[in-house]
């Protein structure tokens, strides 16, 4: 199969596939100079045209040349717009790895889980006339229990309800950071920490200690939760 070529003509634009007969045409119109450019379809380089043996340049003009018209010339067909790259696939994570973030994320937010049950027991220890209860359990919890011992009938409902409630939102906490919801883990341990500071102000410091140590297990949780979440998005 005979070469090809493609010009560049006076206008800047490419003009071509052209077999070498038409292009000698267009060298002995003057449409083509030496100096143009023009690219073979067996090379991978544009040239001058000079530089092409095959082309015969007697009694040619050394002209600019004229800009081929439409007419005589189809122009080439513009390259096709580049497609956008598919988005890369998130890599698989080791089956360990993925296991070892799954375990973290809900033993943090099990923490969640022990504040409720333990502010249970306290209620129910409390209501029934002793002094002791569990310093995880949670103090707002112990101020609604003694509003419930010592408000008659009315404030013993009332102790009752807030105290179901109270924990009803940290079992709630508990649920959805184990479904990995950071926003659970990250309110619960707001609420804990506004909680902490209340045994704070009551001066109960082996409450307040228990209760940080509390906070640090449920933030490693929400740390092991984030770190899941940010390898599977591939991050």
């Amino acid at each position: 199969m005979q070469p090809t070529y493609t010009i560049v003509g006076g206008d800047g634009q490419q003009y071509g596939p052209r077999s070498l007969a038409e292009v000698q045409d267009w060298i002995n119109d003057g449409r083509v100079v030496s100096e143009s450019q023009i690219h073979r379809s067996d090379l991978t380089e544009w040239r001058p045209a000079a530089d092409y043996p095959e082309f015969k340049w007697d009694a040619v003009a050394e002209e600019a040349p004229a800009a081929p018209t439409t007419e005589q010339i189809t122009p080439a067909p513009a390259p096709a717009a580049p497609t956008a790259a598919a988005p890369a696939e998130p890599a698989m994570l080791p089956p360990a790895v993925s296991a070892s973030l799954l375990k973290s994320t809900r033993g943090g937010a099990d923490w969640f889980f022990w504040v409720a049950g333990l502010t249970i027991i306290n209620s129910a220890v409390t209501l029934s006339g002793s002094d002791w209860g569990f310093a995880l359990g949670l103090g707002l919890g112990q101020v609604f229990d003694a509003f419930a011992r010592q408000g008659g009938d009315t404030g013993f409902i009332i102790g009752i309800v807030l105290n179901v409630i109270l924990v009803g939102v940290f079992i709630l906490f508990g649920a959805f950071a184990r479904r990995r919801h950071q926003w659970a883990f990250i309110v619960g341990m707001i609420a804990y920490a506004l909680d902490a500071a209340l045994v704070g102000l009551a001066q109960a410091w082996v409450g307040l200690g228990i209760h940080v140590f509390a906070l640090w297990c449920m933030f490693q949780g929400f740390r092991a939760s984030r770190e899941l979440a940010r390898l599977e998005r591939g991050d």
